[in-house]
């Protein structure tokens, strides 16, 4: 599963606030959401994307329960 633009931007929007099951990857977003609130820039967009969908690509074996989650974005 791989997210696209429009996923990762209302992921890290504030008034969305999954809670995910892997500790890991909700930190992911936590930090990646912190940043982009700060300065909202495609820039950022662009690199957060990459690195969601990296650490996807990397532990997709244990994010299956949180496919569910961002299936729904």
């Amino acid at each position: 599963m791989q997210l696209n633009e429009t996923q990762v931007k209302k992921l890290l929007s504030r008034e969305n606030n999954i809670k995910f099951n892997q500790l890991g990857f909700s930190l992911l977003v936590t930090r990646l959401s912190g940043l982009y609130s700060k300065d909202p820039n495609n820039e950022l967009l662009k690199k957060s994307l990459a690195e969601i969908n990296a650490f996807i690509t990397q532990y997709k074996a244990i994010l299956s329960k949180d496919f569910d989650l961002l299936a729904k974005l």
